[in-house]
């Protein structure tokens, strides 16, 4: 059944490619495993350094996808690297989940694996020529403030965690609640996937929310007692429903609605993100980080 793409064939087109800031070369794609060879090659030669990782898990997340969190990550990504004239790396869907292990759909793997991974993945990066690293990280990433740093210490690049300051419509009768699945999974879905088939549809009425309850006592007041303390509370979820929610689709009509207004909303956060003045930071930074190390050799064994 395709009559919402047939319908709101501009809305499909204009969500799947956000005009791109100019720059020294026109790109087919920004998603990096989708180039070829060559294009890597041109884009590294006309001067272009910079690739943005979206990294998020693959968990329960209530009615949603496993990787609704880390589609958040992978929509951000491309539509920044679109601005900017990057290369987006999408593919890295199983980082640390936190506390959803209760689940069977859950992927899990620790803070230190990722960080592990990370070091590897970015060095690799770096010996191929990119010089300046964005990560969007869609979930909470505790390894990667460690990644950072050691990362800089040891090879004097920078990476940096960025996100696009996008605000979504509210979506409770007072106002109080943002639903990020609502308007993101289906723009998320149909713009890096492009598999309308995967969304959540539902023509028979049924209920478009997923359960969500509060999280146990215990967890709260234990969270409530650390945080403004400046810790970290690991979580640990008693019930699937703790981490629940997720939008089901009453028809593709309606998700291509919704995905516009998602899309839209994270293309003007872009906007108004000032990631290009990053960049020229950021090249600034890493050449001063560079004669930081060759006028302190201590630094630079590091």
């Amino acid at each position: 059944m395709h009559c919402g793409y047939v319908k709101n064939s501009r809305v499909l087109t204009d969500l799947q490619t956000m005009p791109e800031e100019k720059g020294d070369i026109t790109m087919r794609t920004h998603i990096y495993n989708k180039m070829t060879a060559q294009e890597v090659e041109d884009y590294l030669a006309s001067g272009k350094d910079t690739v943005v990782i979206a990294a998020g898990p693959t968990e329960i997340h209530g009615e949603s996808p496993l990787d609704i969190e880390n589609a958040f990550a992978q929509l951000q990504a491309v539509t920044i690297a679109e601005r900017i004239n990057a290369v987006a790396v999408i593919n890295l869907p199983y980082i640390y989940p936190g506390g959803t292990a209760i689940g069977r759909g859950t992927v899990w793997t620790t803070e230190l694996q990722n960080y592990d991974f990370a070091m590897q993945f970015c060095k690799s990066l770096v010996d191929q020529g990119f010089k300046k690293i964005l990560i969007v990280p869609g979930h909470g990433a505790y390894w990667l403030p460690f990644f950072i740093r050691d990362f800089f210490d040891k090879y004097h690049i920078h990476p940096v965690q960025v996100r696009a300051n996008y605000r979504l419509p509210k979506d409770s009768v007072d106002g109080s609640v943002t639903s990020m699945d609502k308007f993101l999974d289906s723009a998320a879905m149909i713009k890096i996937k492009q598999q309308h088939k995967n969304l959540r549809i539902d023509p028979n009425g049924r209920s478009q929310r997923g359960e969500v309850i509060p999280n146990d006592p215990v967890l709260r007041e234990f969270a409530d007692i650390v945080r403004p303390l400046g810790g970290v509370a690991a979580l640990a979820f008693m019930d699937r429903r703790q981490h629940g929610g997720g939008y089901v689709y009453h028809s593709e009509e309606e998700a291509l609605e919704l995905a516009e207004i998602g899309m839209k909303a994270v293309e003007e956060g872009v906007r108004n993100s000032d990631f290009e003045g990053l960049l020229e930071a950021l090249d600034t930074y890493q050449a001063y980080a560079a004669e930081v190390a060759e006028k302190n050799p201590r630094f630079s064994r590091l």
